[in-house]
C-alpha cells in the first residue's frame, strides 16, 4: 500500500465577527408611529381590562 500525505487545513485563529458600532439614542427624537394594529389592541385592551 503506498503511502499518501494527509494535510489538514486549521481555521484561522483570529476572530471574524464584524464589530458593531452602537449609537447612542437620541432623547429628542420623535417615536415611532403606531401602526393600525398598535392602535386596535391599545383600544382593545382597555376593554378588556
Amino acid at each position: 500500500m503506498p503511502k499518501t500525505k494527509i494535510i489538514t487545513l486549521s481555521k484561522s485563529t483570529t476572530s471574524t465577527k464584524k464589530i458593531s458600532n452602537k449609537r447612542n439614542k437620541d432623547p429628542n427624537a420623535p417615536k415611532r408611529y403606531r401602526t393600525a394594529y398598535i392602535l386596535f389592541s391599545v383600544e382593545k385592551r382597555d376593554e378588556i381590562k
